[in-house]
């Protein structure tokens, strides 16, 4: 469910014309003349739409003044004359979606469906990697080490040359580790460290 819409269009016409019609669809919108307003604000909600200026105030501009303010919402560009360089940059910026203004008739539905379908996906992202992060967290110093090197593939004597340790003190920590973590296979083990991020602590 989408609450709130933040639009940030240099012009007020049609900025007014954008919330007006996102109101015909029954989402409340909140205006902003640039990306500085819209910083002030503190703005938060579920969804902003930002016009594509040429002038240089775009979506990477916006995409940067939204993860600045610690929020993660999903940023839908539009333009009067959506130029192809422009619609590449702004979906490379992290973009959702661009679309050309007026909006196509059903362009709003698809738009609004594919947030609903990605927030979703966020969220079980986000419970995945919280959840693989609190398992992980009960493992010793050498049991990451253990599984870190099963991440690249190691065998338990690869893992032994590599820890300077025998294969029967691998076991053991190998052994602990599936234990700890409630994993059935290496499958489970490697997936939770690849969604724990310990690939990043090297």
């Amino acid at each position: 469910m989408i609450a709130r819409i933040h639009v940030i269009d240099s012009d007020y016409r049609r900025r007014a014309r954008v919330a007006r019609e996102l109101h015909d669809h029954h989402y409340h919108a909140e205006i902003y003349e640039d990306v500085d307003e819209f910083r002030r604000s503190g703005a938060d909600g579920d969804l902003v739409f930002a016009a594509d200026d040429e002038s240089g105030f775009g979506p990477s501009r916006i995409m940067r003044a939204v993860q600045a303010s610690g929020t993660t919402l999903p940023i839908v560009a539009y333009a009067s004359e959506p130029k192809a360089e422009r619609i590449v940059a702004a979906m490379l910026a992290g973009a959702l979606d661009y679309l050309a203004w007026p909006f196509e008739p059903g362009a709003l539905e698809v738009t609004f469906d594919r947030v609903v379908s990605e927030s979703e996906q966020r969220s079980q992202a986000s419970q995945r990697r919280a959840d693989a992060c609190a398992r992980t967290a009960v493992l010793s110093r050498r049991e990451k080490e253990v599984l870190l090197q099963l991440v690249a593939g190691k065998s338990n004597k690869g893992i032994a040359m590599a820890l300077e340790i025998s294969p029967r003190t691998v076991e053991i920590h190998r052994s602990n580790m599936m234990r700890k973590l409630n994993a059935r296979s290496v499958a489970d083990a490697v997936r939770l460290a690849l969604y724990a991020g310990l690939e990043d602590e090297r």
